[in-house]
């Protein structure tokens, strides 16, 4: 049941969520003259928790990567330069 719940947020759902955010942001750049870029949220998918967990556990084991890679990984911000050592 759970990889059925997954397959069908990564074939049906966020592929449909792309589309829309997608045109959204189209209509709403058209309309203030500026670029925008809309995507959702995959933290907040319930049915992604494990994959999200998993990634997590991968990248935090990975002693070979620096704490800025490893964000860069994550999708997290980047911190300022001092922090990274």
């Amino acid at each position: 049941y759970q990889e059925a719940n997954r397959a069908f947020y990564r074939l049906t759902v966020l592929p449909l969520a792309a589309r829309v955010t997608a045109k959204l942001a189209d209509w709403i750049g058209q309309h203030s003259g500026e670029r925008f870029e809309l995507k959702p949220d995959l933290d907040q998918v319930p049915a992604l928790a494990a994959e999200r967990d998993a990634q997590w556990a991968r990248v935090s084991g990975a002693g070979f990567l620096t704490e800025a890679e490893k964000r860069v990984l994550l999708g997290l911000p980047a911190l300022g330069a001092a922090e990274d050592e």
